[in-house]
């Protein structure tokens, strides 16, 4: 589940703030497999631009407006109870938002491992003690990707 806003610093990010925070979220932090499922988040003002850089990407994209846009539709409908029966063992929640923080305790009392990935947002003290692991994706990792996702795009186009 990706907070799209608040990994990559907010609605005003660039097409290519996005392709650098998921071509690093895909290469350095998880092997997305067949069978996954990867909600990303945005909010009406931040959509357009968040859709149109993940054009390709076996995604399910969700939308709300207003400031938690992000966040809330996410969790719109989501049921972590069946999930965890058809078999989902993990949420990776891409998010420091302390407005999480219910979504990780309800993962974690159906039996699921909460692993928090922190972009560009200011992590939540809350939400981090809930988790039970996290990782940050550093400033420099996003800028490092900058020459390969160029030189992917071109490919993409080729």
């Amino acid at each position: 589940m990706i907070d799209i806003e608040n990994e990559v610093g907010g609605p005003n990010a660039s097409v290519d703030d996005v392709r650098r925070w998921f071509a690093v979220y895909r290469s350095q932090i998880v092997v997305i497999q067949p069978g996954d499922q990867v909600i990303v988040g945005a909010s009406h003002r931040a959509a357009k631009t968040v859709w149109f850089a993940l054009l390709g990407e076996n995604i399910q994209r969700r939308v709300r407006s207003g400031p938690d846009g992000g966040e809330l539709s996410i969790t719109d409908g989501l049921d972590l109870a069946h999930l965890s029966r058809a078999g989902f063992s993990r949420v990776m929640l891409c998010s420091a938002d302390g407005g999480l923080v219910h979504l990780a305790l309800e993962a974690r009392a159906v039996g699921m491992q909460v692993h928090q990935v922190i972009g560009l947002g200011k992590p939540s003290r809350v939400l981090s003690a809930v988790v039970h692991t996290r990782t940050v994706i550093r400033p420099s990792a996003l800028r490092a990707v900058t020459v390969h996702l160029r030189h992917d795009l071109a490919d993409r186009a080729a």
